[in-house]
């Protein structure tokens, strides 16, 4: 006796569970998983779109970064040490071309001066070093042989960096009016960058 009441004492009981609790844990997995897809989904776009900004970020830094040294390499090359010499250099060297800047520098130049600009041709010249390259000018003027001089200062004074390569000078003497006539042509560069 003392056996059964011992074994049913310790008899398990099960209950039988209702059938809805696992249809709620499933309803509740299928809508924590609907919604990362309808939260968590636009913010990986942003995400995306945010790294992608990154990346190009980082190649204009990498630009802006080979720019600084060249122009610290430069710095040191032409000995510049304050601002007023930096900013004179850099403007002196224009980005591009511009070569109807060049003509109106040339005709105001000749202009100043009184001399007759006869001619100019233009082609392009050599490059100078990485990132800088020459616009070649071939030039006829008349005047006198002062305002030849006074023509030449001008060209040293003009803010674009000009380079004189060769002049070629013509004396002619006007017997009537007892004047000397000068004709000379100029060979110049002007440099600019790419």
């Amino acid at each position: 006796m003392f056996e059964n009441k011992l074994i049913e004492e310790t008899k398990v009981q099960f209950r039988q569970t209702s059938a809805t609790k696992p249809m709620i844990g499933a309803v509740l997995i299928i809508l924590s998983v609907v919604a990362s897809v309808f939260y968590v989904r636009p913010f990986s776009a942003s995400v995306d779109a945010l790294k992608t900004d990154i990346e190009v970020k980082e190649a204009e830094l990498v630009t802006v970064t080979v720019k600084v040294a060249e122009y610290e390499n430069a710095t040191k090359e032409l000995g510049l040490s304050n601002e007023v010499e930096r900013f004179e250099v850099t403007n002196s060297i224009p980005a591009g071309v511009l070569q109807d800047e060049v003509i109106r520098d040339l005709i105001d130049i000749s202009e100043l001066n009184k001399i007759s600009l006869s001619s100019l041709s233009f082609g392009k010249g050599p490059t100078q070093k990485a990132g800088i390259s020459s616009l070649r000018i071939s030039s006829s003027f008349s005047g006198s042989y002062e305002n030849l001089l006074g023509f030449i200062k001008g060209i040293e004074q003009n803010a674009r960096l000009l380079r004189i390569n060769s002049i070629n000078v013509q004396l002619t003497k006007l017997d009537v009016l007892a004047l000397e006539r000068a004709t000379f042509s100029l060979s110049m560069e002007a440099f600019f960058q790419e």
